[in-house]
């Protein structure tokens, strides 16, 4: 928060402690790379897919166009 305040308020001191923290994450080693577990999700398309794999349907599935995009879902299930 120290940093973006500095930011905001045009001080020439932040690139001073965006260097330090910096410094700090990497000798910590808090970078993604080392942040990763087996259960984190590298995309919302996973979280979709394991919310759908335990059951869970969005309530807006309902059969009703919304959008171009539902009625183009709705044209391509009707064509195969």
């Amino acid at each position: 928060m120290e940093i973006d305040h500095r930011i905001v308020a045009g001080d020439k001191e932040a690139d001073k402690f965006i260097s330090s923290y910096d410094k700090i994450i990497k000798s910590a080693e808090f970078t993604p790379k080392n942040a990763k577990n087996a259960t984190d999700f590298d995309s919302f398309a996973e979280v979709a897919y394991w919310l759908e794999k335990r059951g869970h349907v969005n309530k807006f599935y309902d059969d009703v166009t919304r959008d171009v995009i539902d009625e183009t879902i709705k044209n391509i299930e009707t064509y195969n």
